[in-house]
């Protein structure tokens, strides 16, 4: 197990080992940089002419380029993936946020910001760019530093599907956001998975799956494992260039199941036999497939607890 998994292991390794040891100490105040707050602020450093952007109900969108046209540029917060932690010492928790901008036409801007929270109010540092249509692999925020692992786009890749795989490390100093470390891991491959085990949270991005489903996937080398919510299965993993991916022919056990849990472990186990690519989405694995209606459908995971 390696990167972002081998990191969960670790916190919940000594989380357990204070734990269980001690009384559980009294609850902190809630951090004020609720999302709510976060959608309301200015951030800078998202516009090609570094003009400050200041969001509402967590949009932005700015004039038309020319009179006339359409398309004009956007800004938006990512809800789905804030972490949160002290950046500045003060003993209070800021927050890092996702942004995406785009400028009327077909990319997706990714960039990354630190909102402190300070006595005075919460104040947004200059935003990092981290790529056109970027993937976030997983975001945490260790010693006061916050460390990103994320897909970017390599030399050789497709706008559409980066697959070059980096750590990048930041601090909060003299009211910028620094980055202090980068690291390339090599490129997206299911490869990189083995040895970890992900629980499904969606069956698309309009459905959800409760978090007692049961449905979990397990990567095993070259094979997957798992539950359908009922049924155990297995199956080959036959990986293509870059991150694509192909399962081979699901094996199934067939025991008997409630009928709404039958219906939602067979669409399951369709939808990953259709599997075409891996990879991220706001700290959540995803693997896209091909639907029978001939459009992209995504499975979402999250990692599963470790231990």
């Amino acid at each position: 197990m390696s990167g972002p998994w081998r990191r969960a292991a670790a916190l919940a390794a000594l989380a357990c080992g204070t734990l269980c040891r001690a009384p559980l100490p009294a609850r902190a105040a809630a951090s004020p940089l609720t999302r709510a707050v976060l959608g309301e602020l200015v951030y800078e450093g998202l516009l090609e002419d570094d003009a400050p952007v200041r969001l509402h109900g967590g949009r932005w969108a700015g004039a038309p380029s020319e009179p006339g046209l359409a398309s004009r540029p956007t800004a938006a917060l990512i809800p789905y993936l804030v972490a949160r932690g002290d950046l500045d010492g003060d003993g209070r928790d800021d927050a890092v946020v996702f942004l995406q901008t785009t400028a009327g036409g077909s990319g997706a801007f990714l960039h990354m910001a630190a909102v402190l929270d300070r006595p005075d109010g919460p104040r947004a540092l200059p935003a990092q760019a981290i790529g056109d249509r970027a993937e976030v692999e997983a975001l945490e925020v260790v010693d006061g530093r916050i460390v990103l692992d994320a897909v970017v786009s390599g030399p050789s890749d497709a706008l559409c599907c980066p697959s070059q795989r980096i750590r990048r490390t930041f601090a909060a100093a003299d009211g910028e956001l620094r980055e202090v470390g980068s690291e390339r891991r090599g490129r997206l491959r299911v490869g990189e998975l083995a040895g970890t085990s992900w629980r499904l949270t969606r069956l698309d991005a309009a459905t959800p799956v409760p978090a007692d489903a049961g449905i979990e996937l397990r990567f095993e080398g070259a094979q997957l494992a798992g539950s359908g919510g009922c049924n155990a299965f297995h199956a080959d993993v036959l990986a293509g260039e870059r991150d694509a991916v192909e399962i081979g022919p699901i094996a199934a056990t067939r025991r008997a199941c409630p009928e709404p849990v039958l219906r939602r472990e067979q669409r399951f186990l369709a939808a990953l036999g259709s599997a075409t690519r891996i990879g991220f989405w706001f700290g959540r694995l995803e693997i896209q497939y091909d639907t029978p209606e001939r459009r992209t459908g995504r499975l979402r995971f999250a990692l599963a607890t470790p231990g």
